[in-house]
């Protein structure tokens, strides 16, 4: 340790050292003259004597310099040096790598960036590897009829709690749109969630500032909170004073008693900011209180998962709600360490989807590098020839170009954050919305730094493999005679492996692009049943208005009456579950003379609707009529089906009409079919029932026709459902948005492949351009020769572009089974293309073809233009 001590206080004093060995060696020499000049030699011939017996001053530094310093290290230095100046000295080789690797691994950061929100980040609590989410399964029948539970209201949770002897249940609700105001200041559209009393003492979450909430925090005024590091630093500036503040949570006073650290809540696509007491809900936001409390469990040391599940069923059964014993139960609890997440399934497919063509991009700009980087080796035979005579080794020429390689890289690492910190946010925001938004946490932190670290040093292996292939594998005396053939056709070959390597990656990407936008086409053109154009949604939300659910039914007729008389409104309607809301309710169906084959033949889908339903709607009758308003509170419960339903039960629409089912449920109608959820969906046996026969229920969906413009009418209808009653919760959107919302996830996946090939086809592109305009410059005297021989230019043309034609004719060849690999792994995500779509490969194939001719073009045609007279001449 005393040496090593020793050793790096020299290296760090490296300058002084020099200057006190030169000394030394200066003394040395002059005791020596003056000892031969003591012995009766000349002093002039003493000091030449001196020096000579001495030997080399330069050696004899630099073996003391080795004995006191690292001479690893500071050969390492003297490389990084030199790679710097090279670089310096040429600007334009280095923009252009830089800006090659930087493209591909700032498209990796961003994609890593969200996959890691999405898919990887574990929670900021501790041991969250324990953490499981809540699921329960109920199977009334037939699997169409499952229904999916998450939780309870807060009596049962609390039960659960009590009574799990093996883990520890928690549970929360989370609300959007809370209004929060700190004390003058504005107020603000932010998420909350009411948890539970030993919510955050079961999390193991640490406090910024204050205390968290715990079992003495009932409420109700004012109401305790917590807020979140995120909304401390943002709207409160990060006031170490905060604590014990009153603030106003919708218009309800509150105090802040804690700033929480890095947890921003267990619904992943949902991150909150406040964390307020489950007791508040009604007296903070009463709509709220009609949903169910979701559930968390950590379990304790040595709960096996399997066991857990089986006693948490057993406790639900006995302690849930009523309709968990109407059916077949299957209760799980699923890895919750990363959050609860609805969203997650669904978008995986996409992002691996996006990692792996970002991966494939990668190698596209590695592979351009790495042409540039071997046509540089190219350029320096002599440098490097003169290095091996002065006694240079193959590692040692290697680790230079390693070092340069690794430098470009680490600058284009330093850009490539650049790019991730701007294009993350907007990949994030380009995530498809449920019918609740989506809002994961991306984050700029060390794990993107490290994962940006670790892709650039691969990239530099990647990008410089080649030359230091070259370089470790050729023997000394050919570096040496560096105009040899043999020098100048490796890196040819090398360019062209990379050339092939880069065509092939970009047709991977290109398929993948092109199926994925042929996908939308098709999606696009599918029929919905419907149209979506100029339609209007309304979802309004009465729970704080209503006391009692039962008076939904006469309470939404007020204001369906109040609306459809307005001069802005064309059309208008309701519905309890909107279309392409991902919504469903579902029911049980008895047919007279038709006894069901299995349980699912008994389920249908019911839509709960209002009057001039298809009219606004503009989905046609097939048979019969629609339901009228007189049939909304008639004495005969009617109904209309769809297609698939009559002719399923009835054979054709027309025998359906007039047939009763369930007894007293007369069919008057049957409407085309429709898609309700996705384009994708097949038809559904449904039936469409007036809204008063409903269960009641206090959110009604009203899709409105304008009779001028959408602005005007949503301008006119806001005012007036607020007029109507100011304590009604309005939502507005388009039925053409959901409509785009439906194909939400192959547009997301579309984007991403379309994105990252653009990038491909750019790099390639200057790939291949570079790459000929390289081999144009090393052959100007050959195709000179040839001209002056009585060669036409188009017949340099021809030599010049034929071999990156051909080239990339390998790497397609190689590629197009890969292409129909990809294909298959993307299956889930293509409508209406096979896995070997013919058209979709052979476009590809012909896209990069032209691609590669028109690169090669420009500097084939300066090869045409060469004078060859001027060019022979010059030499």
């Amino acid at each position: 340790m005393h040496a090593v001590i020793r050793r790096l206080r020299a290296f760090l004093r490296r300058d002084r050292l020099d200057d006190e060995i030169q000394e030394e060696i200066r003394d040395h020499l002059e005791h020596r003259r003056q000892q031969l000049i003591a012995d009766g030699v000349d002093p002039a011939e003493a000091a030449v004597e001196a020096r000579r017996a001495f030997g080399s001053l330069v050696r004899v530094r630099e073996q003391m310099h080795d004995g006191w310093g690292f001479p690893s290290l500071d050969s390492l230095l003297q490389d990084a040096r030199y790679a710097v100046r090279l670089l310096v000295r040429s600007p334009a080789f280095t923009a252009v790598a830089v800006l090659s690797l930087s493209l591909g691994l700032g498209a990796a950061a961003a994609v890593f960036s969200v996959a890691d929100a999405v898919l990887f980040r574990q929670l900021a609590v501790e041991d969250p590897g324990s953490l499981r989410g809540f699921r329960v399964s109920l199977t009334f029948g037939g699997a169409s009829s499952r229904k999916d539970v998450f939780g309870a209201d807060p009596d049962q949770v609390k039960a659960l709690h009590d009574a799990a002897d093996f883990a520890d249940v928690i549970g929360f609700r989370t609300v959007d749109d809370v209004s929060f105001a700190a004390t003058g200041g504005d107020s603000q559209l932010i998420r909350a969630e009411f948890v539970s009393p030993d919510y955050f003492s079961v999390l193991g979450v640490g406090s910024r500032a204050g205390r968290l909430l715990d079992s003495g925090d009932l409420g109700p005024s004012p109401v305790p909170v917590v807020i979140s590091e995120r909304l401390w630093r943002t709207a409160l500036a990060g006031d170490p004073s905060i604590v014990n503040r009153g603030i106003s949570i919708n218009n309800k006073p509150a105090v802040i008693v804690g700033v929480v650290r890095r947890f921003r809540g267990l619904l992943a696509e949902r991150p909150a900011d406040v964390f307020l007491p489950l007791q508040s809900t009604t007296t903070v936001e009463p709509s709220a209180a009609a949903t169910m409390v979701r559930i968390a469990v950590r379990l304790h040391p040595g709960a096996a998962n399997a066991l857990a599940e089986q006693k948490m069923a057993a406790l639900y059964y006995a302690l849930g709600p009523q309709m968990a014993r109407a059916g077949e139960l299957r209760l799980t609890l699923g890895d919750a360490s990363r959050g609860l997440s609805e969203a997650r399934e669904r978008l995986t497919r996409p992002l691996a989807l996006g990692m792996a063509l970002v991966a494939v991009l990668l190698l596209v700009a590695c592979a351009n590098a790495g042409g540039l980087l071997v046509a540089r080796f190219a350029a320096r035979q002599t440098e490097f020839g003169i290095r091996v005579a002065i006694g240079a080794g193959r590692a040692r020429l290697a680790r230079q170009l390693f070092v340069e390689a690794l430098l470009l890289a680490l600058l284009a690492a330093f850009a490539a954050l650049i790019i991730a910190r701007a294009a993350a946010p907007m990949l994030a925001s380009a995530i498809p919305f449920g019918s609740d938004p989506v809002a994961f946490d991306v984050r700029f932190d060390w794990r993107l730094v490290l994962f940006t670290a670790v892709m650039s040093i691969a990239a530099a292996l990647m990008a410089g493999g080649l030359s230091l292939r070259h370089v470790l594998r050729s023997d000394p005396s050919s570096v040496l005679g560096a105009g040899s053939r043999s020098i100048v056709r490796g890196p040819r070959r090398a360019t062209n492996a990379l050339i092939a390597a880069q065509v092939g990656c970009s047709l991977l990407l290109l398929v993948a692009a092109a199926a994925m936008g042929r996908t939308l086409l098709n999606l696009s053109h599918v029929n919905p049943g419907f149209d979506p154009s100029d339609a209007i949604v309304f979802t309004v939300d009465a729970n704080a208005a209503l006391t009692n659910p039962s008076q939904s039914p006469a309470y939404f007729s007020r204001l369906y009456d109040t609306l459809a008389g307005m001069p802005e409104v064309g059309q208008i309607t309701m519905v309890h579950i909107g279309l392409l809301t991902g919504g469903m309710t579902t029911g049980t169906i008895e047919v007279p003379g038709r006894p069901p084959t299995d349980d699912d033949d008994r389920w249908v889908r019911l839509f709960f609707v209002g009057p001039q339903f298809f009219e606004t709607l503009r989905m046609r009758i097939v048979a019969g009529h629609g339901l009228q308003a007189q049939e909304m509170t008639g004495r005969q419960r009617v109904a209309v089906v769809t297609e698939e339903f009559a002719r399923f039960f009835f054979g054709s629409p027309q025998q359906a009409i007039g047939r009763l089912v369930n007894r007293d449920l007369m069919i008057v109608g049957v409407v085309a079919d429709a898609k309700y959820n996705t384009f994708r969906d097949a038809p559904a046996r449904a039936l469409f029932l007036p809204y008063t026969q409903a269960p009641p229920r206090p959110v009604m969906t009203l899709v409105v026709r304008p009779a001028h413009g959408q602005r005007q009418a949503v301008e006119a209808v806001v005012p007036a459902i607020g007029r109507h009653d100011p304590r009604l919760k309005i939502r507005v959107s388009t039925l053409a948005d959901k409509a785009a919302g439906a194909m939400g996830l192959e547009r997301f996946a579309a984007a991403i492949a379309a994105s990252l090939t653009l990038l491909a086809l750019c790099l390639s592109c200057a790939g291949v351009y570079s790459t000929v305009a390289y081999a144009v410059s090393e052959r100007r005297n050959e195709l000179a020769v040839r001209l002056a021989l009585g060669a036409s230019s188009r017949d340099v043309l021809h030599a010049v572009i034929s071999g990156p034609v051909r080239v990339a004719l390998v790497g397609i060849v190689i590629a197009v089974p890969c292409a129909y690999a990809l294909m298959r792994t993307i299956s889930a995500l293509l409508f209406g293309v096979a896995p070997f779509d013919v058209a979709t490969i052979l476009g590809s194939v012909v896209t990069l073809i032209l691609i590669t001719v028109a690169a090669a073009a420009l500097p084939a045609w300066r090869a045409s233009t060469i004078d060859p007279h001027e060019c022979l001449k010059a030499q």
